[in-house]
């Protein structure tokens, strides 16, 4: 899990960099098309078949989570990196109360308790002093973290169907793949360079290593365990980015972003279980 918050992130600093060079529907196409090749090349590797009787659920799953990456592009480029990271991560938050109305489960007091105190740290966010930036950036992020809960109820639904992991991988990545492909055949693509063509080697590069390692993570370990070292990334984030930018946030972001982890790990506490693999 360590190793996935490193890696994401890493992505999340090439797509800082990547947002100077390409849109955030460039970028979830060049990532899109990464992951998708290499799903590929699993695929014909092991010879397996790629039917499925889910085609509907796939399609809603991908939708949500293809817009979640584009808001989460977006407020990465907008914000700084941590701040996007830790907005992307109120999924959890948001998942109790949508796992209640789709799938009926009702939350325990632990994880009431949990949603609250994450979203206080939300409202901490929110304070002007934390984040140097609009409020809009801010919500849009937000607005990441709640698409990735709803594609995250999805998922769950793949998986009490015993759809595998690779499905999953595979129909996102087509998916999104092509619906950004043909929106940017309409409009325009930004010219490739020798220095951005790097930046989206390192971004498929980074985003396929931390789903590989986020995968082997939830599988090996124990579930709450794993969920409170997935917050890790954010603390990668904020040293990355003093390395590199000399970005260091103030006291109320380091504050907000505690409250918010704690907040996610206690609504992580039986929590309906989740294909994690297939996380944006």
């Amino acid at each position: 899990m360590l190793v996935a918050g490193f890696s994401f992130a890493c992505m999340g600093i090439f797509v800082k960099l990547g947002s100077a060079h390409f849109s955030p529907i460039e970028l979830v196409f060049y990532r899109s098309v990464f992951g998708f090749l290499f799903i590929c090349l699993f695929v014909r590797a092991r010879g397996l078949s790629l039917h499925t009787r889910y085609r509907n659920l796939h399609l809603s799953r991908a939708l949500f989570t293809m817009l979640s990456l584009l808001l989460y592009f977006y407020a990465i480029a907008h914000l700084s990196v941590p701040v996007a990271v830790t907005l992307l991560n109120t999924a959890p938050l948001f998942l109790i109360p949508l796992a209640l109305f789709a799938l009926k489960e009702r939350p325990n007091r632990f994880q009431v308790f949990g949603i609250i105190v994450g979203f206080s740290g939300v409202i901490l966010l929110l304070q002007p002093q934390t984040y140097g930036a609009d409020v809009g950036p801010v919500l849009i992020g937000l607005g990441a973290g709640f698409l990735h809960a709803v594609s995250l109820i999805g998922v769950r639904q793949l998986g009490a169907l015993n759809e595998p992991e690779w499905k999953l991988v595979f129909y996102l990545t087509l998916f999104c793949t092509l619906v950004t492909g043909v929106w940017l055949s309409l409009t325009s693509m930004s010219p490739l360079t020798s220095v951005n063509v790097a930046i989206l080697l390192g971004l498929g590069v980074t985003a396929t290593a931390g789903q590989l390692a986020l995968s082997r993570a939830y599988k090996m370990g124990r579930t709450l365990f794993v969920a409170s070292l997935s917050y890790s990334n954010v603390v990668f984030a904020s040293v990355l980015v003093a390395v590199l930018w000399g970005e260091i946030l103030p006291l109320w972001g380091w504050v907000s972003f505690v409250v918010i982890a704690i907040g996610g790990i206690c609504a992580a506490v039986k929590r309906p279980k989740l294909e994690v693999g297939a996380k944006t």
